[in-house]
């Protein structure tokens, strides 16, 4: 039975607390504004802080408390856009690249987990990558072979199976994946920006950026930086000449999750997907002592983003039920997913001194990791590895969906 109480609670924001931050109560100058407090504002923030350099972070709300706690944290190096797809979109060596950056957010993730012993739930996974039900035998056996054969010409450890255990169906295994608890581990990067010249502030939503002078205005109080760091997840629209405005450059698509508990083994651990070209629901397996907590989500795509909020939820809890029949749901929540139109995040400056993070698409808690670690390098005057892979100003085709835009920052 679903304890009502906890309804549009996502299990993170149930089971974390996380560090509280007084309003923004005064100007001030620093080297780094951060705008945005999910996790590639907070790693930003925090790789900056161990870097040497003064920044302050300015979230709406609470910090975690938007999208990465409404996430389900599937920290994967597997993009949303199939393999095959990525490669004739951008050329083999371009989407090995993207992969790799991938898999480096996942190692900062580890490292950082690791060196500060942070008690997260972090743990090594297999990802699944299967066909939905709806596909035919002979469709979803060729098409998921194709895949395992694409990763294995780019050297991407991955392995077909005709039978995934649980799910009856053909799928792709990929080591090397993770999971986490997204609000245990920014917690302790939180609590590791604030002091010594840098601060964090909540409740302090960003009224007016002038990017020519590099300030950001919020309430009656201006915060003065030479770079600034634009990390909010459905990108801002900058009134400004020559910015490109990435709102065109999304789609914005609502997500529901549940989870509840079963009686261990019933799924074996790991993370589960289903190919692109499905509705992309997806499901998460966590061995937790004598019991398994699982987490199910989708019904964004298809027919059934059409649906009602609440025939959405009716539709997830037989999907899981399917799964494991005698689960037990404790929550449910919904999150929004912000998803490229080329399966590539954007990520990079999109004028001097102004860099941007949006576009992650079900990879939240990795491209936004790696969002974090580029502005350390874009801050510091530098290009790194991925800045052309991901550059916000690349040529793009137009976006395939539509939403309400947030309102312009002048």
């Amino acid at each position: 039975m679903l304890d009502r109480e906890n309804e549009g609670e996502s299990r993170w924001t149930a089971t974390a607390q996380l560090p509280v931050f007084a309003p923004l109560d005064k100007s001030m100058d620093v080297d780094v504004v951060v705008i945005g407090g999910g996790i590639a504002g907070i790693t930003a923030a925090y790789l900056l802080k161990q870097a040497g350099v003064r920044v302050v972070v300015l979230e709406k709300d609470r910090c975690g408390g938007g999208e990465t706690g409404r996430s389900t944290a599937h920290v994967t190096a597997v993009t949303d856009v199939p393999l095959t797809r990525l490669v004739e979109r951008i050329g083999a060596g371009q989407a090995r690249a993207v992969w790799a950056a991938g898999f480096a957010a996942i190692a900062r993730i580890r490292a950082e987990v690791r060196d500060s012993r942070i008690k997260c739930d972090f743990g090594w996974v297999r990802g699944c990558l299967h066909a939905p039900r709806e596909w035919p035998a002979a469709q979803a056996r060729e098409v998921l072979a194709q895949e395992a054969a694409m990763a294995h010409a780019l050297d991407i450890d991955a392995r077909y199976t005709d039978h995934v255990p649980g799910l009856g169906r053909p799928g792709v295994w990929f080591d090397g994946q993770a999971r986490l608890h997204p609000l245990r581990y920014l917690s302790v990067l939180l609590d590791r920006i604030h002091g010594d010249g840098s601060a964090v502030f909540e409740h302090s939503a960003v009224d007016e950026i002038d990017v020519e002078a590099r300030t950001v205005r919020s309430g009656r109080f201006v915060v003065s930086a030479r770079y600034l760091v634009i990390a909010t997840h459905v990108p801002l629209a900058l009134s400004t000449a020559g910015v490109p405005d990435l709102r065109k450059a999304v789609a914005v698509s609502t997500s529901y999750a549940i989870s509840g508990t079963v009686p261990r083994g019933a799924l074996e651990e790991g993370l589960y997907w289903e190919h692109g070209d499905a509705p992309h629901n997806y499901l998460r397996v966590d061995r937790d002592g004598g019991r398994d907590v699982v987490i199910c989500g989708g019904v964004d795509r298809g027919a059934a983003a059409l649906e009602s909020a609440a025939d959405k939820r009716l539709r997830l809890d037989r999907q899981l039920a399917r799964h494991v029949p005698d689960v037990r749901v404790d929550h449910r929540w919904s999150g929004t997913i912000v998803s490229s139109t080329d399966g590539r995040p954007h990520i990079g400056e999109v004028c001097p001194g102004v860099f941007v993070a949006t576009g992650f698409g079900g990879n939240g808690m990795t491209f936004g990791t790696l969002a974090g670690m580029m502005a350390v390098d874009a801050a510091r005057g530098s290009r790194g590895p991925w800045s052309d892979l991901f550059d916000p100003r690349r040529p793009l085709p137009s976006s395939a969906a539509s939403y309400r835009l947030p309102q312009t920052v002048t």
